[in-house]
């Protein structure tokens, strides 16, 4: 099981005894960098809309 493969695996591959940590840092890394690059795109966007709504471009 899953639960089995990440308490065998955590110290031997990722070098931490925290199992949770090192689900989230190593072995979810790039999951978390892609949900991190998502919430940075659209952080830059409403960025974006609102700063062109402030300069009176906007529309209605």
């Amino acid at each position: 099981s899953l639960r089995e493969f990440y308490a065998a695996n955590s110290y031997t591959a990722a070098h931490g005894r925290n199992i949770v940590n090192v689900i989230l840092v190593d072995f979810r890394a790039l999951d978390t960098l892609g949900e991190i690059t998502v919430l940075a795109i659209a952080a830059l966007g409403v960025f974006s809309l609102l700063k062109l709504r402030l300069k009176g471009g906007g529309g209605p």
